[in-house]
């Protein structure tokens, strides 16, 4: 297994959580615009795809 590769995969989804969570929240507090919407529901589907691949590795955890 490449640790590379696994070290990536779960810093970008790191920063796609907390780039969620922002998003989230701005829409929270009132700021509904279409664009955010749209945003929202990438940024769902990207998430989606990191847990995925993470799902895919072949790793042991000691």
């Amino acid at each position: 297994m490449d640790d590379r590769k696994l070290g990536d995969l779960v810093e970008d989804l790191i920063d796609v959580k907390v780039k969620y969570v922002k998003m989230r929240r701005t829409a929270y507090e009132g700021d509904c615009s279409l664009n955010l919407s749209h945003a929202i529901k990438r940024t769902e589907k990207m998430i989606e795809k990191l847990v995925t691949q993470l799902n895919e590795l072949d790793f042991v955890v000691t």
